[in-house]
């Protein structure tokens, strides 16, 4: 007898859709669109070449992640922005933590970034560059101060991403996690943003290290879970990478941290200089495709790779049923998602527990007596998820 299975959920913004082809998108980015992403930058010469970069890779917007000119100067700042790429060149910036002494007031950093925002034409939710959100042209931005101004910032990631449907999504701060960065940065971002980053499916672009790096397909940030290390790498609700691009024009600095969840790593110790990430979005006729590349000034393309979108597609659970006698259930949290240090506890709708999990990092299997209706219990830490399971004849 065949069977079948649906997942409902229950709790966070991990919903499945109805499997098969996607219409196309009327909010999807235009084809080509293309964004630089660069942080640590300074005033001066090399500062300057960098937004050269930018101008002669013909990307229509840069995302600035922090440290802007490191003298508290910011009319000088936005006259390096203007006098390089125009006064009205669509640039979206965030707080960095040598930006904090000059944020507010009358010529403030902020005041520059709401200007230029407003120029846009876009309408944020929030405090620009501290903790907002707006779509620009197809692609949902999220700007945290995670370690550096307010609060709250991984709940507001979370519900941010919980009422957006875009295929396309952008979590940026400027602050690291000790493990992603390739330097000698410690913690101070906290593991909430990333692991919520991850859970709706954003790209994570951070800076503050001045060095590039970006880590394979994660699935859990936290625990540095590997979901492949080819690509294209397909995005998807649970998984997702981060990268830092701290080469935007201040001193350049060497290695001090390995780890295998680094797809790429360009640092003095590699004989780094100064460049950006670049993001074209809709390539090859597909809205849903991205081709991601990191290029320094000198024209050197450091790391260059495909993302898939596939936030609208069912989340591949790793779930399926063999007709077979006793009926095998097999489970793989790692394809959902999960964190490996979560627990989990499968139990049928009297209560009786039919399997419990001590560690999501690898694979079960349970034998089913008959087909009905059954609940996954997920702990981790003080989050509760509950996702009902039904198989059908």
């Amino acid at each position: 007898m065949a069977f079948s299975i649906r997942i409902r959920h229950l709790a966070l913004a991990w919903g499945l859709l109805a499997a098969g082809s996607l219409p196309p998108r009327a909010d999807a980015p235009p084809e080509g669109f293309k964004v630089a992403f660069l942080g640590d930058q300074g005033l001066g010469s090399s500062s300057e070449a960098v937004l050269r970069l930018v101008k002669r890779e013909g990307a229509h917007a840069l995302v600035h992640l922090g440290d802007f000119d490191y003298q508290g100067n910011p009319p000088a700042w936005e006259d390096q922005t203007n006098r390089v790429l125009g006064p009205d060149f669509p640039q979206i910036a965030l707080v960095g933590n040598h930006d904090l002494s000059f944020w507010g007031g009358e010529n403030g950093y902020a005041r520059y970034i709401r200007n230029r925002l407003d120029r846009m034409g876009v309408t944020v939710q929030g405090e620009a560059g501290v903790q907002c959100s707006f779509k620009y042209r197809g692609v949902f931005f999220i700007l945290t101060a995670p370690g550096l101004m307010r609060g709250g910032h991984a709940d507001f990631i979370r519900r941010q991403l919980e009422s957006d449907t875009s295929a396309w999504r952008i979590s940026a701060w400027h602050v690291n996690q000790a493990r992603m960065q390739a330097g000698t940065k410690g913690d101070e971002a906290g593991w909430g943003v990333y692991e919520e980053s991850r859970l709706g499916g954003a790209i994570i672009a951070t800076a503050h290290e001045h060095s590039y790096s970006r880590t394979h397909l994660l699935s859990s940030m936290s625990g540095q879970a590997i979901v492949s290390r080819e690509g294209p790498l397909r995005l998807r609700k649970g998984r997702t990478f981060a990268f830092v691009s701290g080469l935007g024009g201040a001193d350049i600095r060497p290695q001090y941290s390995p780890g295998n969840w680094f797809a790429s790593v360009y640092t003095a110790t590699q004989g780094a200089t100064h460049g950006a990430m670049f993001a074209t979005f809709h390539v090859d006729g597909d809205p849903r495709k991205a081709a991601f590349y990191f290029k320094n000034v000198n024209g050197a393309i450091i790391d260059s790779f495909v993302v898939i979108s596939e936030l609208e597609r069912p989340i591949r659970p790793g779930i399926t049923v063999e007709p077979s006698i006793p009926r095998t259930l097999k489970f793989d949290p790692r394809e959902m998602g999960f964190p490996p240090e979560g627990t989990a506890r499968l139990y049928d709708s009297t209560g009786r527990t039919l399997l419990y999990i001590g560690n999501l990092g690898k694979p079960f299997t349970i034998s089913l007596e008959r087909p009905g209706l059954m609940f996954l219990r997920i702990q981790s830490g003080n989050r509760l998820l509950l996702r009902k399971i039904v198989i059908l004849p």
